[in-house]
């Protein structure tokens, strides 16, 4: 029985224990903040670039580039 009370101490205890923040520099954010695309050009080569999370990664064919797209009309 006092293990029981044991155990139920102990899970309440870490149930009522505050969660840890951890704040992130700003430089870290702004990489966090950004996913990294990939592509095959034309002439097969693999091109890598980045965008931010809310922008969709599009391939330029005719330049042979990666580009981010706009939330509002995606790749054109």
């Amino acid at each position: 029985m006092n293990r029981l009370l044991a155990a139920v101490a102990c899970a309440m205890a870490l149930s009522l224990a505050a969660p840890a923040t951890i704040e992130m520099p700003a430089a870290a954010a702004k990489k966090a903040a950004m996913k990294q695309c990939k592509a095959k050009a034309l002439d097969g080569k693999a091109v890598t670039w980045k965008c931010a999370t809310d922008q969709p990664c599009c391939m330029n064919y005719v330049t042979g580039k990666g580009v981010c797209g706009t939330k509002a009309i995606g790749c054109l």
